[in-house]
């Protein structure tokens, strides 16, 4: 179980990064003033990280089992195995709410600050 968790947080650990990464060049990108800019690629990147983290996730579990089965996935079931991690799954939900709703809200301030027009 602990190791289980573990892995979790591994997963978890890995989107932040991803979605920092992510940010970084979607940064660049809203300097530049061109489409698709700082939110959008941190919820790219961070959803990326997830689904190969969820992979990394059921491979592992198959590995801890029964190890002479050969293990077969389908990629769209990678979607709905993360409801399978309760830990991920809310970590996922509250870090794009975060890039959504918290990174909204700070852009706002810094434009306010700045002497910019709050967008509407």
């Amino acid at each position: 179980m602990q190791t289980e968790l573990m892995q979790q947080l591994d997963v978890i650990a890995s989107m932040a990064v991803a979605m920092l990464l992510g940010g970084s060049i979607g940064y660049e990108r809203e300097l530049k003033r061109r489409p698709a800019g700082f939110r959008t690629h941190m919820l790219v990147a961070g959803a990326s990280a997830l689904l190969v983290g969820v992979g990394r996730l059921s491979v592992m579990a198959q590995e801890t089992g029964n190890g002479a089965t050969i293990l077969q996935v389908d990629p769209l079931r990678l979607v709905e195995a993360v409801l399978d991690y309760y830990l991920v799954a809310v970590s996922a939900t509250a870090l794009a709410l975060f890039v959504l709703v918290g990174l909204s809200w700070w852009e706002r301030r810094i434009g306010i600050a700045l002497g910019h027009a709050p967008k509407g």
